[in-house]
């Protein structure tokens, strides 16, 4: 009972980051997205590797279009996609599904709540609830049997919101692709931890970090 309580306060922490749900899913951790968007804030880092070293008469990189898949690792496939969106590669596996151990229950789940971001605030929360096997307003009064694999599932859904949030402030440039890609990049490590059944304080710790930075760099919603 005590670990299903830890497991439950992270939970709690997850709600209370995600707020008031939004419209729709995100597309910097992989995953079907209909986002497009070629003004983005990419910031101006001379390592940038989706920017020429050619600038306009305004003095701003000119961006160049690649292929995200194809970029060596997380972070930098995530960035990507945060520039230029996924329609170039709109059925690619989320990045949290990529270990085969996990793909086919992990990618499953991912297509079963794409079709709760047409909805909006408690219909949404509630769509994810029962998506996840969640029959219960509290999570505290669910049945005890499944209720640690129904949390966990609940926990990715808040997650994939969490990564439209940071998309949605990088279109808006409220967060460079740079930064967006480093609170994504954190975000789908806690999702792996998750499904790859990493022990709670782990978990709990990441998340307390993904909840720091969340603090610092994420602007309040208007």
């Amino acid at each position: 009972m005590r670990k299903e309580i830890r497991f439950l306060l992270i939970v709690i922490v997850l709600i209370g980051l995600t707020g008031v749900l939004a419209y729709a899913a995100g597309s910097g951790g992989g995953g079907s997205s209909s986002s497009t968007n070629n003004d983005r804030n990419v910031g101006t880092a001379s390592n940038d590797t989706n920017t020429t070293t050619n600038r306009t008469t305004g003095g701003r990189f000119v961006y160049q279009p690649r292929d995200c898949e194809a970029l060596n690792t997380t972070r930098e496939r995530i960035r990507c996609r945060l520039i230029q969106g996924e329609e170039s590669l709109p059925d690619s596996v989320p990045e949290a599904c990529r270990n085969e151990t996990i793909r086919g229950r992990c990618v499953a789940f991912y297509n079963t709540i794409r079709t709760c971001y047409k909805l909006e605030g408690r219909a949404k929360d509630q769509c994810f609830k029962r998506a996840s096997g969640l029959t219960r307003a509290n999570l505290s009064v669910e049945n005890p049997e499944g209720r640690p694999e129904k949390a966990r599932n609940y926990m990715i859904a808040l997650l994939y919101n969490l990564e439209e949030k940071v998309e949605r402030q990088v279109n808006q440039s409220k967060l460079t692709a740079d930064e967006g890609a480093e609170i994504v990049a954190k975000i789908i490590d806690i999702k792996k931890a998750i499904l790859e059944g990493k022990r709670k304080p782990e978990i709990r710790t990441m998340v307390q970090e993904l909840k720091q930075m969340w603090r610092e760099k994420v602007k309040p919603t208007e």
